[in-house]
């Protein structure tokens, strides 16, 4: 799970310097911009249905051996909770940056009937 992480991570970075490089050289309405930005958004769902497995596996072979110990076979401990913590802030995310790609899509179309007006 951590490899997929680190690659996702590379990948969003990768766009992200495209994204500069595009940016610094006066091309930020440019089609490579908007397409990275999809693809970021896309690694950033990805990339948060990936942790939600992880923390669902986690929380439910963490719940089974705590159940298993011996120690709570006992008088003294009546129950024990695992925390599920599910986090989905990252659709949210990923939604402003898919709207960040299609503005940066009508920023390029603007700019190409600009420049066919020039």
């Amino acid at each position: 799970i951590m490899i997929s992480l680190l690659i996702l991570w590379y990948l969003m970075l990768s766009k992200l310097d495209i994204i500069i490089a595009n940016a610094i050289s006066g091309q930020i309405f440019s089609p490579t911009s908007g397409r990275s930005l999809k693809m970021i958004s896309v690694y950033v769902i990805i990339e948060g249905v990936i942790n939600l497995i992880a923390s669902f596996i986690s929380s439910n072979t963490i719940g089974k051996y705590i159940f298993n110990l011996e120690l709570f076979n006992t008088d003294i401990v009546s129950s024990v909770t695992v925390k599920t913590d599910y986090d989905i802030s990252f659709l949210i995310i990923a939604f402003i940056i898919f709207i960040l790609a299609r503005i940066f899509a009508y920023g390029e179309e603007l700019q190409k009937l600009s420049d066919e007006t020039l």
